[in-house]
């Protein structure tokens, strides 16, 4: 305790333990012992596991504002990459849950895309280009007949096509549970989590003994 002598202490708070004491040095928020040591007022934020900023912006349709844009920003975070995110929370209706979805949304992913329906007869006129971005969908109708269209891309189109609905959309329809069914989700979940989620790569053990030889070696050689 002798090292405290030099120190201006605000408060000293015992921890339940003979060896451990929580400090609060009065105007700064770390300070130096006289073993050289650099200690820190903010335990709470190093404990942490996670820590958010949040930030908001106007949510508009047109010049009237009807909520606000959340961003939250990690400022910590030990189990996933730390990557900002944006949600809507509405005066009248709440937080949508689907907002952000679109980013990972295509047809590949979960069957739902801008983009055109074509007959058989169409597709067989386009070029070979064109043919590969299409993708063949069968449904059977209400006369259990089966029918036959291809899904055609189109980042201009002013729908979507939805595969589980077999029909197309208005764009404003996208954020709704009749579109994002749990179906839908399931299948965008994984590819959600591997935006975020760290790398698992294991290393071999012959990478790992490589490592450690190079270590060695550039020991010897200093």
């Amino acid at each position: 305790m002798n090292q405290l002598k030099t120190l201006k202490v605000k408060r000293v708070t015992e921890l339940n333990s003979t060896k451990v004491h929580d400090l609060t040095v009065s105007d700064v928020q770390h300070y130096i012992t006289d073993n050289g040591v650099i200690n820190h007022n903010t335990g709470p934020e190093y404990a942490a596991s996670i820590i958010l900023f949040l930030a908001k912006a106007k949510l508009k349709e047109g010049t009237e504002q009807t909520g606000i844009i959340v961003t939250a920003k990690p400022n910590k975070n030990r189990f996933v990459q730390p990557k900002n995110i944006k949600f809507h929370i509405s005066f009248n209706k709440g937080m949508n849950p689907y907002i952000g979805l679109e980013e990972y949304i295509s047809w590949d992913n979960c069957g739902i895309q801008r983009g055109n329906w074509i007959t058989v007869a169409q597709y067989e006129k386009l070029s070979g280009i064109d043919k590969e971005k299409c993708r063949r969908h069968t449904y059977l109708d209400d006369k259990e007949k089966e029918k036959v269209y291809y899904f055609q891309p189109k980042d201009t189109a002013r729908k979507l096509c939805v595969e589980h609905l077999n029909e197309s959309v208005e764009l404003n329809r996208l954020y709704t549970p009749e579109v994002l069914t749990p179906e839908v989700l399931q299948k965008l979940e994984p590819i959600v989590a591997d935006k975020f989620r760290y790398g698992t790569e294991e290393l071999s053990v012959d990478a790992i003994s490589e490592m450690l030889n190079g270590k060695e070696h550039a020991e010897e050689n200093a």
